[in-house]
């Protein structure tokens, strides 16, 4: 059994480059071995790590803001339902 990977304040603080490090060396105390992967794999691994623990400000959402606010206020009837 290792760390939680996922949404956990600790991880969301470290960059890619120190999220390599704690793959390849491991963390005993915590139960997770060191992991002798290629770089690339590594490289994968502390990418997928750091997208579960980014904030929502960190994370890019796709699309268009402005056909979205478009939809919100005409097609979509949002607004009426925030002006009553």
């Amino acid at each position: 059994m290792g760390p939680k990977l996922a949404g956990t304040r600790r991880l969301r603080s470290q960059n890619v480059d120190q999220l390599r490090n704690v793959i390849r060396r491991g963390r005993p105390a915590t139960g997770m071995p060191a992991f002798d992967l290629p770089a690339q794999q590594i490289d994968g691994l502390a990418t997928l790590v750091r997208s579960l623990n980014a904030s929502a400000a960190e994370s890019g959402v796709p699309g268009d803001p402005l056909a979205g606010r478009e939809f919100f206020f005409g097609k979509g009837r949002c607004g009426e339902c925030h002006m009553v």
